[in-house]
Parts: structure tokens; C-alpha cells; sequence
């Protein structure tokens, strides 16, 4: 398929999904049922992440997943640098990942890299968890250290009523 059906089809999608968010509020987050059905079953968007405990301590993370499966992170320390990767889809709700950043040293020079291979799996249309196998590596790709972590996770979801930014013939559909 070329890319701009791709664009095409995707944005079709998402104006036919439009008119049905302001339908049958969900009581557990108050998603119209539509939105919850769409957005249990797609990670694209943005999420914040805790870990636990980790061998540089706790770690919270903003993530922005793309529908291009690029995505980036960044995280509440100034260890890591921002993050970017790829990701694909491997099931109805996971998906897998691969991603990269430079580790800051004392100085502020990034002299190590943090290597992640994750799976994603969404348990609702507004949580996710990620658990990841970290390697840390030199510039040359030496291993240095390896560990696991998870991550839970909460959709940032818009909170203002459509139709204040819409069209309101894109609602009427």
C-alpha cells in the first residue's frame, strides 16, 4: 500500500470514529464506548510510566507513541537522554519495541548507550504495561550491565468536549 493510502485509510479511521465519542459515556473514565473499543487496542498517544525499583532508582518516563511506530521518551532524570525507537504491533493488545539513548556521565557527555527491548501490552484503553530488558553498553556496543524493569502506565487523555474543537460538520457525520 503506498503511503499516502496509508495516510488516507488512517485518517478515514479517525474521522469515522469522530462522531462517536460524544456517545454512551463509559462510568469507569468516561470514554464513550466507541473511544474505549478504539483506544483499548491502540497504543498511539501519549502515556506517563513509573517504574520500580531499578539500579539507577525509580524512573518516570512521558512517552509519545506515533502512528508512524516511531516513538520517544523522556525521562524525569538527567541520567538518560530523550529516547527514540520503533515499535511494532504483535498482538490485538501488545506490541513490541526497540529503542536507544545516550547515558550521561558526570560531566554531561553521553559516553554510554542504553539499549531497551519491551513489550507493550494494554490492559484498558487508559492503562498500559511496559516491561523492558535493559542492556547498558560503551560506545563500541560492550556490554556493561543488563536488567529488567516494568513500567505502569496512564493514557494522557484530552479533557475538553469535541465539539468546542471541532467542526461541527465533522461531529454531524
Amino acid at each position: 500500500m503506498k503511503r499516502s493510502n496509508v495516510y488516507v485509510a488512517t485518517l478515514a479511521s479517525a474521522c469515522a470514529l469522530v462522531p462517536m465519542l460524544g456517545v454512551a459515556k463509559d462510568d469507569d473514565n468516561n470514554l464513550s464506548r466507541a473511544a474505549a473499543a478504539f483506544l483499548s487496542t491502540s497504543i498511539v498517544g501519549t502515556w506517563t510510566c513509573q517504574s520500580g525499583a531499578t539500579p539507577v532508582g525509580p524512573l518516570g518516563l512521558i512517552t509519545t507513541f506515533k502512528g508512524d511506530n516511531t516513538f520517544q521518551i523522556a525521562t524525569d532524570n538527567n541520567i538518560f537522554s530523550e529516547t527514540h525507537g520503533v515499535f511494532k504491533r504483535i498482538g490485538t493488545r501488545s506490541f513490541q519495541s526497540f529503542d536507544k539513548a545516550f547515558i550521561y556521565n558526570a560531566q554531561g557527555f553521553g559516553d554510554r548507550v542504553r539499549v531497551a527491548r519491551a513489550q507493550e501490552v494494554l490492559l484498558s484503553a487508559t492503562r498500559m504495561r511496559i516491561n523492558v530488558d535493559i542492556t547498558l553498553e560503551d560506545r563500541r556496543g560492550q556490554r556493561l550491565d543488563n536488567f529488567d524493569v516494568e513500567f505502569a502506565c496512564n493514557r494522557l487523555l484530552v479533557d475538553f468536549d469535541l465539539k468546542d474543537v471541532l467542526p461541527a460538520n465533522v461531529l454531524e457525520r
